[in-house]
């Protein structure tokens, strides 16, 4: 998003506010991790998925075409792997290690929105993309260094 008036649709205003609980989740995942199993984190969770979702369904419900079903299973396996691999690395490392390693969704969708859409990013985009990847690496080395000096300065 751009800074400007017109930017602040509904699209814009989906983004921003998926964000909130897509972070929330991995601190909640993070802090719930050091007590209790991959297994109970990933249940609890597919149970939550479930139930707000069932909630849902009835007001865009459509049925689903018989050839779909291997799809829907697809994507249902590689997200329960994907979640597997969160929760297992939020368990043994911090968010904000984590965190340098989720601008890769950026390549990614850039990648897919060519293939898929024949979509490339203006140079706005990318000099947003550049600056976003920019300040994070910053703050992740800048997390590094000062966890570094503490650390020497607990064993000297």
């Amino acid at each position: 998003m751009r800074p400007g008036s017109g930017v602040m649709g509904p699209a814009a205003l989906t983004a921003l506010l998926a964000a909130f609980p897509g972070a929330l989740l991995q601190v909640l995942i993070r802090r719930v991790g050091l007590d209790d199993s991959i297994k109970t984190t990933a249940i609890w969770s597919a149970v939550i998925a479930v139930l707000v979702l069932a909630f849902l369904a009835p007001f865009d419900w459509r049925p689903v075409a018989t050839g779909d079903w291997f799809l829907f299973v697809l994507v249902g396996c590689l997200g329960a792997a994907a979640h597997l691999a969160l929760f297992r690395a939020l368990q043994v490392a911090p968010a904000s290690m984590l965190q340098p390693f989720a601008y890769t969704l950026l390549v990614w969708a850039t990648l897919m929105g060519y293939a898929l859409f024949g979509d490339f990013p203006n140079i706005w985009t990318i000099v947003g993309v550049v600056v976003v990847i920019a300040g994070g690496l910053y703050a992740f080395s800048r997390e590094r260094a000062s966890r570094s000096a503490r650390w020497q300065k607990q064993h000297r």
